[in-house]
């Protein structure tokens, strides 16, 4: 097994150019149902998961009624930003039992409600085994989100962390069923979400990781290599892996044999780790330890008190802005001239929407393009926007910093 790091940067992708290019412009990998950072509208008072379970979660997408709803998604028309109220960003989540039927009302109300009420914009996915959202919200209506999320008994227990960077970071609001909030191919028998791994607040994971002993230290980084590739903590394994699903058979490689040991996990938001805990809880380790809120609510605490951060570049999130700072440090490099940078973009090109790592001269240079041909001509010559052209790449051609990277190059070569 090979583990590593593939370093990488980012570049802005501005509203007015996402507009230009529709919702294909936003990034969001199948492997990871929720842009997994996390807002913060209660700071971490609640543990992500329901008190009582009548069944295990992640359980196959139910058939029956619920199934002619599998993957079905309602969208909201986008609409302009208002300078007079600027918009805040968010994300939340948690794990709790929904009946099909339950699943299915759910999407109905809070489409409705986040986008008539609050004018809400972002991404929402409801699944059997709970809710994880991203979202963009109004901050007159902050208030509101909050106390309509918890007004549902159902979540109750509902994480909610605020972005380190707000934008109106989303164009339109989508409410979408999944099979699952995060794809493991974990079987539910092998999985049980109620044996939740030990919460640190920031506070107590700077203590704990500033203490620890580089040499003995098991600190897992649990998002993608794309997401490490511009920031992570120092002295933590970076699984080599493009989704969540490839990742989880990594994290039992490295954790092999430390069934009594300390072994710390990070994500963006939290999500991934409340799985991935529960994972490694369920096959018999005695202590895995998360970060509460993830890198987002860390950054929070880091700005807050003004404590040189253990953590290292930005913070990569699944919307407009692909990342937020943590620190000054700069991880990443473009993936055309190998400068440093820390910025990643999309791809203009409609049937590429390629994510890389681009700094200011070569976004000029290739025109804001990974450089292939037919990305170039995408921009000198617009073909009719009613000719929709298929996807070019699939989510691992379409991301993994070394697919891409050799693709890049090849391109330049040309």
């Amino acid at each position: 097994m090979s583990v590593g790091l593939v370093r990488g940067s980012q570049v802005r992708v501005s509203l007015n150019r996402l507009r230009s290019r529709g919702s294909a412009a936003f990034f969001s990998p199948p492997g990871l149902l929720p842009p997994t950072r996390t807002l913060g509208l209660l700071h971490h008072v609640r543990l992500p998961f329901a008190s009582a379970w009548s069944t295990p979660l992640g359980l196959p997408f139910p058939q029956g009624r619920l199934a002619n709803f599998r993957g079905l998604t309602t969208e909201t028309p986008s609409s302009s930003p208002s300078v007079e109220n600027p918009y805040q960003t968010y994300s939340f989540y948690t794990f709790v039992n929904l009946p099909p039927e339950r699943v299915v009302h759910l999407q109905r109300q809070i489409r409705r409600h986040l986008h008539e009420e609050l004018r809400v914009k972002g991404r929402i996915y409801l699944a059997t085994e709970g809710i994880n959202g991203q979202v963009a919200c109004p901050v007159s209506n902050v208030d509101q989100l909050r106390s309509y999320l918890l007004g549902y008994p159902e979540f109750q227990t509902l994480v909610l962390n605020e972005a380190t960077e707000h934008s109106e970071s989303f164009l339109k609001l989508i409410v979408t069923i999944r099979n699952q909030l995060v794809r493991d191919e974990v079987p539910p028998s092998q999985c049980d979400i109620a044996q939740q791994p030990e919460y640190l607040s920031p506070a107590e994971w700077h203590a704990e990781l500033a203490e620890a002993d580089p040499e003995r230290l098991t600190l897992l980084d649990m998002r993608n290599n794309y997401e490490s590739a511009i920031g992570h903590f120092k002295h933590a394994t970076l699984p080599d892996a493009a989704t969540f699903a490839a990742e989880v058979p990594m994290m039992r490689d490295l954790v092999r044999g430390k069934e009594k040991e300390p072994v710390y996990m990070y994500c963006t938001g939290g999500i991934r780790c409340s799985k991935a805990g529960a994972i490694l809880k369920s096959e018999g380790f005695q202590n895995v330890r998360m970060l509460r809120g993830g890198i987002t609510a860390y950054g929070r605490y880091i700005r807050e008190t003004g404590l040189p951060s253990l953590y290292l570049g930005r913070n990569f999130t699944f919307d407009e802005r692909l990342g937020e700072p943590i620190s000054p440090d700069v991880l990443g490099e473009c993936y055309q001239c190998s400068t440093p940078h820390e910025h990643y973009t999309n791809c203009v090109g409609k049937a590429c929407n390629t994510l890389f790592i681009q700094c200011p001269t070569c976004a000029q240079t290739y025109h804001n393009t990974c450089g292939d041909t037919r990305c170039l001509d995408y921009v000198q010559n617009p073909p009719d926007p009613t000719n929709r052209e298929p996807t070019r790449w699939n989510h691992i051609e379409r991301v993994d910093p070394t697919v891409v990277k050799i693709r890049i190059q090849n391109n330049i070569r040309q």
